[in-house]
């Protein structure tokens, strides 16, 4: 799901962006997903996530390595 949001005002803004509970937020303009950023759903609304490299996470193990 995706909201939109139409102010100038930088400070409305950032309270809206953070108040809202959607996958996406566009914030004066409608376009609101680029193929390259990650999309998910929020609590019922979808599962997983789609897009951006955060889609390989259920496949990746994180090793962290020390060569010294």
């Amino acid at each position: 799901m995706s909201a939109y949001v139409f102010t100038h005002d930088g400070k409305r803004q950032r309270r809206l962006v953070d108040a809202l509970h959607y996958g996406a937020v566009s914030v004066n303009g409608s376009l609101t997903h680029l193929p390259e950023a990650p999309l998910g759903g929020w609590k019922d609304s979808g599962i997983g996530t789609e897009g951006g490299i955060e889609i390989l996470e259920p496949y990746t193990i994180t090793k962290h390595v020390n060569l010294a």
